[in-house]
């Protein structure tokens, strides 16, 4: 398995600031999705823009949903809380499973990962934060087309 891109890194890094901006306890895939759309040169972005017809309609969605789940702290982290590094965030399970997901795409793909892979395992995670405020914005189907062509 090839090592994620600097893309793909800075925006799981994004995300934790987003997550501590928005005074979160929790990374949710909601801040992984914030924080792609902050990266407007980066081309998984760049189609959720172009394929976005209320921008700040999806802004204002991702916002709200990370605020209101960034607190839902898991109860493994609850009862371990030395699982988490001193100041870090530890991210929901489907955050997780969004960044697995990304992981496995690209690993089949023989690619490093990136943000194209994030969205695609967002899109393909039908019970993550992100699946559920894109799918109300955006044509999920032509997205994930468009981010997997030449992948």
């Amino acid at each position: 398995m090839k090592s994620p891109s600097a893309e793909f890194q800075s925006v799981v890094k994004a995300s934790f600031n987003l997550a501590q901006e928005l005074e979160s306890e929790i990374i949710t895939s909601a801040h992984i999705l914030g924080a792609i759309m902050l990266a407007t040169e980066d081309r998984a972005a760049q189609s959720l823009l172009r394929m976005t017809p209320d921008h700040e309609t999806l802004k204002q969605s991702i916002r709200s949903e990370a605020g209101i789940h960034g607190n839902d702290v898991p109860d493994k982290y609850k009862k371990a809380p030395q699982q988490v590094p001193q100041d870090s965030l530890p991210m929901s399970d489907e955050a997780e499973a969004v960044i697995v997901g990304a992981m496995k795409v690209s690993a089949k793909a023989d690619v490093p990962a990136d943000t194209r892979h994030i969205v695609v395992s967002m899109l393909d995670s039908h019970e993550s934060l992100a699946h559920m405020i894109l799918r109300g914005q955006v044509d999920v189907q032509r997205l994930r087309s468009e981010l997997t062509s030449g992948v």
